[in-house]
């Protein structure tokens, strides 16, 4: 769950591990017993806080300081380039999901579904002084204009300065921040909670219940992974004409229907039918495995990183 980028690649949307979030699928066993690395034990204290605090966050309820971390994190960022002598825009990357919509995720999943291909051309914005923030990063092709020497020092610098911003902008609610010793714990935490047998036996609850509303997937990322196949060939149509615009106005206006030809929207609008009626599925079929994900997490945060 932890991002291993590059540094041009990484995000400012700052979360190693939202656990509240869909999880990862993993392989089998149990993972019943602690098996984490050790690490200090202020250090597990500060982590289990963090976690505990991740798992019972509302992030709909916490937009303005998400946007407000995310605008002073790029704007970090991009100072921190120009001292270098480096052309950096500030950039948030669209999220697909209630984070920073600002609406509960009942209300986002009717909405939106998962916003995968229904909001294939959405622009969040950051803050409400900032404005609207281009969804494809215009900094690749600031990078690309660059020669290989140039790029391998811009890559060294974007990534001194994001560890500058990391380690400078307090992180926003049910975000985590960890690397090294802590974000394998973080990792080990989330197999054995993919793993425990009642999340397992729940999953397959959820699965048949899917099935008979007309899905065939054997967990929620499966389902989810099929959404995002089935847009994929939209998304990079989009993004492919947005990275094409030197104008970074023109970038932000860019609208999907710009780009799409009539029957490539209709194609579209059967994804996106197949998106909410998916995600309202999931969410109906669901409401027992998350419970449960719930109490199985709040139980291996306590085995991993309780007093030793």
């Amino acid at each position: 769950m932890k991002h291993a980028v590059a540094p041009r690649r990484l995000l400012s949307l700052v979360a190693l591990a939202l656990l509240g979030a869909t999880a990862c699928t993993g392989g089998g066993g149990t993972g019943s017993s602690p098996t984490g690395p050790g690490i200090a034990q202020d250090e597990r204290t500060s982590l289990s806080k963090q976690m505990e605090a991740a798992r019972t966050a509302d992030p709909a309820k916490d937009k303005e300081r998400v946007d407000d971390y995310n605008h002073k994190h790029q704007k970090a960022v991009a100072d921190c380039m120009r001292q270098k002598g480096f052309a950096y825009e500030p950039f948030v990357p669209n999220v697909p999901g209630p984070v920073g919509s600002g609406l509960s995720p009942e209300q986002f999943t009717q909405q939106y579904g998962y916003g995968i291909a229904t909001r294939i051309d959405a622009v969040e914005i950051a803050s409400s002084q900032s404005g609207a923030l281009p969804q494809a990063d215009p900094n690749t092709a600031i990078r690309s204009r660059l020669s290989e020497q140039q790029k391998a020092a811009y890559d060294t610098a974007q990534g001194e300065c994001f560890t500058l911003a990391n380690k400078t902008i307090p992180l926003p609610p049910g975000n985590i921040r960890a690397s090294g010793d802590s974000a394998k714990i973080l990792d080990e935490v989330q197999k054995q909670v993919d793993n425990d047998p009642r999340v397992l036996e729940e999953t397959k609850k959820w699965s048949g219940c899917v099935a008979g509303q007309g899905f065939t997937a054997a967990s929620p990322k499966e389902l989810q992974g099929e959404v995002e196949r089935r847009a994929a060939p939209f998304r990079e149509a989009y993004e492919n004409a947005r990275g094409a615009l030197k104008d970074q106005n023109a970038r932000n206006a860019l609208k999907l229907k710009d780009v799409l030809s009539p029957q490539q929207e209709q194609e579209l609008a059967a994804v996106q039918r197949f998106e909410l009626t998916a995600a309202a599925a999931d969410k109906r079929c669901g409401v027992n495995l998350a419970a449960v994900r719930d109490a199985v997490l709040k139980e291996k945060i306590e085995q991993n990183l309780g007093p030793k």
